[in-house]
């Protein structure tokens, strides 16, 4: 073809711009719609779908018309939606894998580009063409106030990515509605004047959404008599937060909830002040390596609560943390309700607490019925039950899967990683001398920083080289497929037992924190798992205060593993008696807040 021929085709096809056109007002109008429903800024999952399908149509079309600028930028976007989605799903990647994604994108449609020199004449390739107008002499303000529309338009992804990332879900807040006004009315403008009438119905028909979208963001940042506050400090924290903020928002869509938050809470629909991640601290030594950025994040949630008035603010677990705000909102005059969810493990240690506890929470939720007798007589009392059976349930196998991993749970924090991993190391490599089929399979939760565990995973395969590392997602499937497992204290331990896998109990702790505990927490407890605490027994093995001997540990669970103990099953009647209400976790607790706060 010549080139004559080929601009009379690329004329022909001018028109299937609007394509992409009709993408961008569709997804515009959904979520303008889906907003208003709910009286706030939402993002629903099909949003991204439509920004995908037309930025690779805009992408095509400017392919054909010869415009890399809109080509490239497009390609870009489509990437950027992506992410969104990426970030909603279950397995979403790093924030450095997303960087290495782009650039990679970015260089292979620059070649793509290109490429169409090796099928053109020479006179039919441009790297950027003036759009299809019959205006002539159009004067260079004109085409500033076009690129500066265009540009905005642009920019308001970027800022939406970077929004998104640092809150780990998809957000749009108010500079996205702001770049999105600016640049609808400048590149409206633009076109108009150009006649050019396939580009100018994009930001025309956004108008009204964009300036609506604008309001009801401004709405959501300021106060709300009926506004919820979650404060989780850690991985557990966010699982119980998740399933509190699902039932408060399956209640009423239109509640606001906020505060500190992790990666589950924020998917379920809480605005994160803080990032839980950045909480996971244990242990006296850790504490106090970190005390200057507690206090200042004491002091800056308090400050948060006292400006934004929630009805009432949930304090998850980290009962410190929780108390040494709790009384200074007290101090100022709160006129929330100022509520405990998880009681301070008082029957372990520090028994004064509960009278601390009754002077500044208006109500405390313990997850098991045992704990509710320490609190009933002193304030307001509601047993939740655990969250635990509600995520266990639809996790169970249907086929009885074959038993062949010894299951490792270092914790939840980098501190315990890196105390606990190289004892249950040391550990699996004595019993897999007794029984070599084992597979050792290392579970860590999404908040660990990425490269710590790209160093336990380099560390293991060392070790094991048929090692894997579980996603923190299936650790569910792991346990099921377990002949044993170690593990940390903590709610994994219930998980297990309900699981039928026995395990055994190890924790490395510090000299100071044992001083600590045994001498100004007034330590009462020799037990430590869960299913003994709630059994009342010690059914599964413990090695946690100092001396830990990797040999003993690999000693009491290769009594399992080859036969010679079984799975204590009465112990299961215990757990639940102690964490089953017989009706919903959320429910109770939702219920819990309306009471307290009537």
């Amino acid at each position: 073809m010549t080139a004559n021929q080929i601009e009379s085709l690329r004329h022909l096809l001018y028109p299937l711009g609007l394509l992409p056109l009709i993408a961008f007002s569709t997804r515009f109008l959904i979520q303008w719609w889906k907003s208003e429903k709910q009286g706030r800024t939402v993002v629903p999952n099909i949003f991204w779908h439509f920004s995908i399908v037309g930025n690779t149509l805009l992408a095509l079309h400017a392919f054909i018309q010869l415009h890399f600028p809109l080509y490239f930028l497009q390609i870009q976007q489509t990437t950027l939606a992506w992410r969104n989605l990426n970030l909603i799903g279950k397995s979403p990647y790093t924030f450095r894998r997303c960087i290495w994604l782009i650039l990679v994108v970015a260089i292979l449609s620059t070649l793509l580009y290109i490429s169409q020199k090796l099928f053109l004449p020479a006179d039919a390739f441009l790297w950027i063409r003036a759009p299809n107008t019959h205006v002539k002499d159009v004067s260079i303000f004109l085409h500033i106030i076009g690129c500066a529309g265009i540009a905005a338009f642009s920019i308001r992804f970027w800022v939406q990515w970077w929004e998104a990332e640092t809150a780990q879900k998809s957000v749009l807040l108010a500079p996205f509605w702001w770049l999105s006004l600016a640049g609808a009315v400048l590149s409206g403008i633009y076109f108009t004047l150009l006649q050019d009438w396939v580009n100018v119905i994009g930001p025309v028909c956004s108008l009204i959404p964009y300036a609506r979208n604008l309001i009801l963001s401004k709405k959501m940042v300021e106060s709300s008599p009926c506004d919820i506050a979650l404060v989780a400090g850690e991985t557990s924290g966010d699982l119980v937060g998740k399933a509190i903020a699902e039932c408060f928002l399956l209640k009423n869509p239109r509640i606001r909830l906020a505060g500190i938050a992790g990666k589950e809470m924020r998917k379920a629909g809480v605005e994160a002040w803080a990032l839980t991640e950045s909480f996971q601290v244990m242990g006296f030594v850790e504490v106090l390596k970190r005390i200057f950025f507690f206090y200042r994040a004491i002091n800056s949630l308090t400050n948060k609560l006292m400006q934004t008035s929630p009805r009432a603010v949930l304090f998850i677990d980290q009962p410190s943390f929780s108390l040494a705000v709790a009384k200074r909102l007290k101090k100022r005059g709160f006129p929330g309700k100022i509520i405990q969810v998880v009681a301070p493990t008082v029957w372990a240690y520090k028994k004064k607490r509960v009278d601390a506890f009754a002077a500044t929470f208006d109500a405390i939720l313990p997850l098991f019925r045992f704990e509710c007798a320490y609190f009933q007589n002193k304030m307001a009392t509601t047993w939740v039950g655990h969250p635990v059976l509600e995520h266990l349930q639809g996790q169970i196998l249907h086929k009885a899967p074959e038993k062949k991993y010894l299951a490792l749970f270092p914790g939840s924090r980098e501190s315990e990683i890196k105390k606990n991993l190289p004892l249950f190391l040391e550990a699996a490599a004595i019993l897999l001398q007794k029984d070599p089929a084992l597979i050792p399979a290392v579970v860590l939760p999404d908040m660990i920083k990425k490269h710590i565990q790209a160093q336990v995973e380099e560390k293991l395969r060392a070790q094991f080289p048929q090692a894997i590392l579980f996603p923190f997602d299936e650790r569910y499937r792991l346990m099921q497929q377990a002949k044993g497992a170690l593990t940390k204290s903590g709610t994994v331990t219930l998980e297990l037992a309900l699981l039928n896998v026995p395990f055994v109990c190890c924790y490395q702790t510090t000299v100071f924190t044992l001083f600590w505990l045994q001498n100004f927490c007034q330590l009462e407890t020799s037990t430590f798992a869960l299913p003994n605490i709630l059994s009342q027994k010690k059914v599964f093995p413990e090695h946690i205060l100092p001396p830990v001997s990797a040999k003993n540990i690999a000693q009491d669970l290769e009594a399992y593993i080859i036969g010679e103990k079984s799975f204590p099953v009465d112990v299961k009647e215990a757990i639940l008696h102690n964490i089953n209400t017989g009706d919903s976790f959320g429910k109770r607790v939702v219920e819990a807040v309306e009471r307290a706060c009537s």
